[in-house]
């Protein structure tokens, strides 16, 4: 491989380098923030919509899933 062809590689993959980590900078610094505002009914906590929810989480902290909706309800009151 020549040296001029090294060069031309070298520049191009610097180019590429700078160019994906100045579009990272911009986006990250940009700041953009999702919020989502989440409404729970004892109806959604006690009927099908979350029972595989709560079903998971119960079974992962060890507890019922009961209260586990519980909790889900109160966290709603709670963040209005």
């Amino acid at each position: 491989m020549s040296k001029k062809l090294k060069i031309v590689i070298a520049l191009a993959v610097g180019i590429v380098i700078l160019s994906l980590g100045s579009g990272a900078i911009v986006m990250a610094s940009t700041g953009t923030t999702t919020t989502t505002t989440v409404t729970t009914t004892t109806a959604q906590c006690n009927g099908t919509v979350g029972n595989g929810l709560y079903s998971a989480v119960a079974t992962t902290l060890g507890v019922t899933e009961q209260q586990v909706a519980d909790a889900f309800q109160q966290a709603a009151v709670q963040a209005q």
